[in-house]
């Protein structure tokens, strides 16, 4: 009998192989460039009669620029306010100018300049006779316009966003249907208040038929420093659904130093 040949078996070894570097983070994105054409402020109104009727900003870009309302007259008694109703369904441009008493917040006069009734596309045979009543009336209310200067916007609230901004040491803060003021330098909230729809309209009849305002659903705030005056605008959504579009009052008051 032969006898087995044993032959020594090395043991395996453990080999380690290191993990590749990771690679560097990529390198920021540069911060755009902000568009000072589209964020610079007017010092007054200004009434753009090509833009009134305009559904397409990329067409007119310069439609997107600021138009200085709201807007206080010289002698500070007096508002004046670009109301663009919200045509639902349709979707319609609209505007119409509103001058707004300073001590009872109330319309004193209004300019419409384009209702979403009126509208033709830029294709109809009509829109030229149309473009031509817009420059006039633009015109009209651009006259009524003389003195007026620009208020500091503080932001605007709606459904789709909330944009309090600071400006002259004040900010505005939106919650649902209500709004403070704040001084920035004190933290002190000079001014609060709500606009429940149901004290705004109190003889609103929720039968389901008539059109009638069921919600607040935006609102912005404007502050003129030399008067101290504040104007917010508030939307109140017309309901039922098929009603169109919302109501917009202004409500002006003088806050205390």
């Amino acid at each position: 009998m032969v006898s087995p040949i044993l032959l020594p078996i090395a043991a395996p070894q453990l080999v380690v192989i290191p993990s590749p570097e990771p690679p560097p983070p990529p390198e920021p994105e540069p911060e755009p460039e902000p568009d000072l054409a589209s964020t610079a402020l007017a010092l007054a109104p200004v009434i753009r009669d090509e833009c009134v009727a305009e559904t397409n900003p990329d067409g007119q870009p310069h439609c997107s620029w600021d138009t200085g309302f709201p807007a206080i007259s010289a002698d500070g008694s007096t508002i004046a306010t670009a109301f663009v109703p919200d045509d639902r369904g349709r979707g319609n441009p609209g505007l119409t100018i509103r001058l707004v008493d300073v001590a009872t917040s109330k319309i004193v006069k209004s300019v419409l300049v384009l209702s979403p009734d009126e509208y033709v596309a830029t294709d109809d045979a009509t829109r030229p006779a149309l473009d031509k009543k817009i420059s006039r009336r633009a015109a009209q209310a651009q006259a009524l316009l003389g003195g007026y200067r620009a208020m500091t916007k503080l932001g605007v609230w709606d459904t789709e966003a909330n944009q309090g901004r600071e400006s002259a040491g004040l900010r505005a803060q939106f919650s649902d249907d209500s709004i403070r003021v704040i001084d920035t330098t004190t933290n002190v909230a000079l001014w609060q208040r709500r606009f429940e729809v149901a004290t705004e309209f109190p003889n609103r009849v929720l039968d389901g038929k008539r059109c009638e305002p069921t919600f607040t659903n935006g609102m912005s705030a404007a502050w003129d420093a030399p008067t101290r005056t504040l104007v917010t605008s508030v939307n109140y959504l017309v309901g039922p659904e098929l009603c169109g579009s919302s109501v917009q009052r202004s409500y002006v008051v003088t806050v205390a130093p």
